[in-house]
């Protein structure tokens, strides 16, 4: 997408980076929510968030409205501004592996990555609703949006407008959700008094 910076971090992400345990590294964050047993951990944390109480609950919800919006909105991107991944482009120096370790070849459009953008906004939100809890998260949503490069699939400009997307959308909830309980707050009636 911006030509020479585009193709230069790219290779030095995806060759010069290159090692059997980053690759074991890369490979997982890219799969993460393929694998049984983090599906499993995740639904744990998500239960966890939402039985611990009234803040931690709204900032689960709001996560999950976030994740598949982030999605959605990717999808609606990627369909209409149709752009090449680097595996597409150029077969002959990206490195690209599946969870098994066999290379693969995605021949979709790769104009942000999805990846990014989901772990963006589900950080974003658990940063601005439980501050210093977001950190993992944030941790998370990098990770895996460096693993799309390191794994051949997406340029790091595509990657970072996914950061960046998911960042607003993520924002986006937390304001809408905010908008939204001062206006239930303000319209509900006054409980009576007693004399």
């Amino acid at each position: 997408m911006l030509g020479a910076w585009d193709d230069a971090v790219f290779k030095w992400i995806n060759g010069g980076w290159s090692s059997p345990f980053l690759d074991e590294i890369f490979r997982f964050f890219t799969l993460a929510t393929k694998i049984p047993w983090v599906v499993a951990l995740l639904a744990v944390i998500l239960l966890t968030y939402i039985l611990a109480g009234p803040k931690t609950r709204a900032a689960a919800i709001q996560a999950m409205i976030a994740w598949p919006l982030a999605n959605e909105f990717t999808d609606i991107i990627k369909n209409s501004i149709q752009t090449l991944r680097p595996c597409v482009v150029h077969p002959d120096y990206a490195r690209v592996f599946d969870y098994a370790g066999k290379a693969i070849l995605l021949d979709s459009s790769g104009t942000l990555s999805a990846h990014a953008a989901n772990m963006a906004a589900v950080a974003t939100v658990v940063a601005l609703r439980l501050k210093w809890w977001g950190v993992p998260w944030i941790l998370f949503a990098l990770l895996s949006g460096l693993s799309r490069i390191y794994v051949g699939v997406h340029y790091p400009s595509q990657v970072i407008l996914g950061w960046f997307a998911g960042t607003i959308i993520g924002v986006a909830i937390v304001k809408a959700w905010d908008w939204y309980s001062r206006r239930r707050i303000i319209s509900s009636p006054e409980p009576p008094t007693t004399p």
